[in-house]
């Protein structure tokens, strides 16, 4: 038995009032530990969602658009030459505005969110493997050049502006996801090797232009839909699935050097008055397109020409269907 014992501030009447106050304080019951667990977990939910949040934030906060300020060009990888001061990464975007009329030579690797470029001078990656997201090209003239043995992977590439734009991968490999043409520019490519997923002179492209200059070329869809498109292939090779031509009055052009196209899928000969035109060498090198064993050929247009000049040969081996459709009764021929 504990009895009360007044408290004199002696060592004996405080250690005896801790004593009773162990055993006769209650204990927890069961709702009172159950809402302790629960205020516990709620605490821990909320400073989880304050991570998660920041760190889903982080990235967003860290993208910088960067505009190169140079007028007469220089190194890319200077800090000074952009604005903000900085070295443009991953998550950025990067613009080369119109008053910059000198070269930008890059000497280190890139990897950008996306390029937009505006100006009239050349864009010269020098070293190493290049990734952009967005690959924008507005201006009037200029070359974009990766010089030999560096390559580039470029999400999406378009040609928007209106003057003649020459790509060169040197001995590297272009690699593009979906690429196109939307004015009345040029495009040329040089180089080793240029893998596009899409290729499409797309229905704004009203006189727009498409080289092969050297290299070999692959694609799994080719498509010229544009008034007076032209797809030329006057150098190396262009090794395409399914080539559709379905614009008015367009060309496409094998030959000069010795070239071939080959279609694997489906050659498709669309639209009015469209051209195609095989010109080889009078020297006797020649010129080939071929249309693929298991390869179908359609011809629907109306007023196609086809012209054949010197040492020219257009080989359709085992295909299991060459068709001209005649739109006006239906009639499959």
């Amino acid at each position: 038995k504990i009895e009360a014992v007044e408290d004199q501030g002696t060592f004996p009447a405080t250690f005896l009032r801790s004593l009773a106050h162990c055993f006769l304080e209650s204990p927890p019951t069961r709702h009172e530990i159950l809402s302790r667990a629960l205020d516990q977990h709620f605490m821990a939910s909320q400073l989880l969602f304050v991570a998660v949040l920041a760190a889903a934030l982080a990235p967003l906060a860290e993208a910088v658009a960067y505009t190169f300020n140079v007028g007469t060009g220089g190194a890319w990888e200077t800090t000074t030459n952009w604005n903000p001061i900085g070295s443009p990464g991953a998550a950025d975007t990067v613009t080369i505005p119109v008053g910059i009329s000198g070269a930008i030579n890059v000497g280190v690797d890139v990897k950008v969110a996306s390029i937009t470029k505006a100006n009239p001078g050349a864009l010269n990656f020098n070293v190493g493997t290049h990734t952009i997201g967005t690959f924008s090209i507005t201006g009037s003239t200029g070359g974009v050049t990766f010089a030999s043995a560096t390559s580039a992977t470029i999400t999406t590439f378009a040609h928007a502006g209106t003057g003649a734009i020459t790509m060169s991968a040197g001995a590297g490999v272009f690699s593009f996801n979906t690429s196109s043409m939307t004015s009345t520019g040029t495009m040329t490519f040089t180089g080793t090797q240029i893998n596009a997923n899409y290729w499409q002179q797309n229905t704004a492209a009203t006189g727009s232009t498409f080289t092969l200059a050297g290299g070999v070329f692959n694609a799994t869809l080719v498509e010229l839909l544009g008034t007076g498109a032209k797809f030329y292939v006057n150098g190396g090779t262009a090794l395409i699935g399914t080539l559709r031509h379905a614009g008015t009055s367009g060309t496409l052009q094998v030959g000069i050097a010795p070239t071939r196209i080959d279609v694997s899928t489906l050659f498709e000969w669309s639209g009015t008055s469209n051209t195609f035109l095989a010109q080889a060498a009078a020297s006797g090198a020649t010129s080939v397109l071929t249309v693929l064993p298991g390869a179908a050929a359609v011809f629907t247009g109306t007023g196609a020409l086809i012209h054949c000049l010197h040492h020219v040969f257009i080989f359709m081996s085992k295909i299991p269907r060459v068709e001209r459709r005649d739109r006006k009764n239906g009639k499959t021929h």
